[in-house]
């Protein structure tokens, strides 16, 4: 895991985010999902510095449009937000799987 990963995923693991169990590193079909919470179906993807430029933000939107066939709701942070601030990111993941739960 990058160092981003590690801090993120301090507040994923043991069920932190109300409940709900989060994997690292979860495959589905050709991709993996930095983490995923099987019982919501909600990814969660770190970006680094290098998905900034215009041809990797249009591929990460097709992947997630393509992970999305499966049902599976992503988010994505960039690995910044994660230094700067990483409990406003467990946060917004904690209300995307609260708005999951009440309205799948």
């Amino acid at each position: 895991m990058t160092e981003p990963e590690i801090i993120l995923w301090s507040y994923l693991k043991n069920k932190q985010i109300n409940g709900f169990k989060f994997r690292r590193q979860f495959s589905i079909e050709d991709y993996v999902i930095d983490f995923y919470c099987p019982e919501l179906k909600l990814g969660v993807e770190l970006d680094g510095s290098g998905h900034a430029y215009q041809g990797k933000m249009i591929i990460d939107e097709n992947r997630s449009k393509e992970i999305s066939k499966f049902g599976i709701h992503i988010i994505r942070f960039g690995n910044s937000e994660v230094y700067s601030d990483a409990s406003a990111v467990a946060a917004a993941i904690y209300e995307k799987a609260i708005e999951i739960a009440n309205h799948p």
